[in-house]
């Protein structure tokens, strides 16, 4: 299932299998205003399957990384 970390609002999750594009809703109340409400559409890719190819990592912050991934087209080779 997915966690909320409350001191930095951080929601996270560990998978353990590739999953359809499911939408998942997101309430927050907050002590000042009026809730919040947004849908978050997620897919969890098994990245060891298909052809992926790393295209960009970054440390967000110590420890903390950020990594877009990509299919490359056919016939293109990946970076």
């Amino acid at each position: 299932g997915f966690v909320l970390d409350p001191a930095s609002g951080v929601v996270s999750a560990v998978c353990r299998e590739a999953l359809p594009t499911s939408r998942i809703l997101i309430e927050a109340e907050f002590a000042r205003h009026g809730p919040a409400r947004a849908a978050l559409d997620l897919e969890i890719v098994d990245f060891a399957r298909g052809g992926f190819a790393m295209g960009h990592l970054e440390e967000i912050q110590p420890g903390r990384f950020m990594f877009l991934m990509h299919q490359p087209e056919a016939g293109s080779s990946a970076p």
